[in-house]
């Protein structure tokens, strides 16, 4: 395998025809010039896993081709570029393991054919943008290990497509929406480590996809809703370490599937 090291320079931008660009695990130091906004054929780009610094450019939002945005694993800083927010054909970004800092800018709501977004272990503050839900093909969400705060927004009902939902670690606060319920085609939800408070919805029961409920440490009150024995597909559930109460609901003795389940550290009864 090749190990590439040095800098990107602005000659790039004489690349006019370059339709990808996979310079993914390798040794790239420096700054992304400004000049990658020019690449207007450009539909993949891929710097992963290397040692940027600096900010995202807020040029990339020139690249009209652009499906794929990949700048995960550097040391990039600033905050994420509303610019990204024009990328209308983008249906891959992260920007995962980085040093960025701010808010989630309300424009990334405009990226309707994006399916994957990851924005883990950063330093992005503030809340969760209600635009996120124009986000309608989204299938994977990852944006846990960040500073958020504020309350999930009702809007993430309008998720449809969405399977994986990760928001640990991140501040989150406020109760759970009974909006969560109309995510539909959800199979994993993690809320560890949170905020969160007030009673699980009865809407929790509406995922009928959902193979594993994580939600511990957090400080959640209220009991368990029988309504949960209705996701049959549950292998996992992790509640453990809230303010729980009351019996378990018996209607949980029907989840044939699950392999693990937690709730110590609540004030549950029953047997």
């Amino acid at each position: 395998f090749n190990v590439l090291s040095g800098e990107i320079g602005p000659e790039i931008s004489s690349m006019l025809s370059l339709e990808q660009l996979f310079l993914h695990n390798n040794m790239v130091s420096g700054q992304l010039p400004h000049e990658l906004g020019l690449l207007s054929k450009l539909r993949a780009l891929d710097f992963g896993l290397n040692f940027l610094s600096g900010v995202i450019p807020s040029e990339l939002g020139s690249l009209n081709s652009l499906v794929y945005l990949a700048l995960d694993g550097n040391a990039l800083t600033g905050e994420i570029p509303s610019s990204l927010g024009k990328l209308a054909k983008l249906s891959y970004l992260d920007l995962s393991n980085n040093l960025l800092k701010g808010e989630i800018p309300h424009q990334i709501g405009n990226l309707s054919l994006l399916e994957y977004l990851d924005l883990e272990n950063n330093s992005l503050t503030g809340p969760i943008p209600s635009s996120i839900g124009g986000l309608v093909s989204l299938t994977e969400a990852y944006m846990g290990q960040n500073g958020f705060n504020g309350s999930l927004p009702t809007e993430i009902s309008s998720l449809k497509r969405l399977i994986i939902l990760n928001l640990a670690s991140c501040l989150i606060s406020g109760s759970l929406p009974s909006e969560i319920g109309g995510l539909e085609s959800l199979s994993r939800l993690d809320l560890a480590h949170n905020l969160i408070e007030g009673p699980i919805p009865g809407s929790i029961g509406d995922l009928r996809n959902l193979t594993s409920l994580s939600i511990p440490n957090n400080f959640l009150n209220g009991s368990i809703p029988s309504s949960l024995g209705r996701c049959k597909s549950l292998r996992i559930i992790e509640l453990a370490f809230n303010r729980l109460s009351g019996e378990l609901p018996h209607e949980l003795s029907g989840l044939v599937l699950i392999v693990s389940f937690s709730v110590e550290g609540n004030f549950l009864s029953g047997h």
